[in-house]
């Protein structure tokens, strides 16, 4: 079984006390093995096309050694470049509405800001030799939340 993630960078909208912040997926992690169960993830409602605060049912770290492929999602909001990094097989959401793996990506993703400013600017694929973490989040519901405003499934649908 292949394990999909995101490395420890990546960053999730939560709410938190009513308060909205952005946080590293591995912080998240940490949080919820430390007992913090009351964050809210940002998720989308591939139905009402409406995005939505999700509670996360259960969280995954997985340290990856031998080689691991990595893919670079690189896209630009208009004020500036975003980077994303995850395994290949780690599934993202369209803006023609279907779910791709990473290393298939041929279009664009849907983003929270759902703006057209937002816009690819590639893939970059690299191979790592050296031990890695990935993060992955189990969403009620939806089962998707955005990593750095991009769309991604959750570990429920590997």
């Amino acid at each position: 079984k292949m394990i999909s993630g995101l490395t420890a960078s990546a960053e999730i909208d939560v709410l938190i006390d009513g308060q909205m912040k952005c946080i590293p997926i591995e912080k998240i992690v940490n949080m919820w093995n430390s007992g913090e169960k009351s964050l809210l993830v940002k998720s989308y409602n591939t139905r009402s096309k409406k995005i939505e605060w999700k509670t996360i049912i259960d969280v995954r770290q997985n340290l990856i050694s031998g080689n691991v492929n990595i893919v670079d999602c690189i896209y630009s909001n208009g004020l500036g470049t975003i980077q994303t990094s995850m395994s290949d097989n780690l599934r993202l959401r369209t803006k023609s509405s279907k779910w791709i793996t990473a290393k298939n990506l041929k279009e664009e993703v849907i983003n929270d800001a759902n703006d057209p400013g937002y816009f690819d600017l590639g893939i970059h694929k690299s191979n790592i030799s050296t031990p890695i973490n990935l993060y992955q989040l189990n969403i009620q519901g939806n089962h998707n939340f955005f990593a750095n405003d991009i769309l991604v499934g959750d570990l429920t649908r590997e």
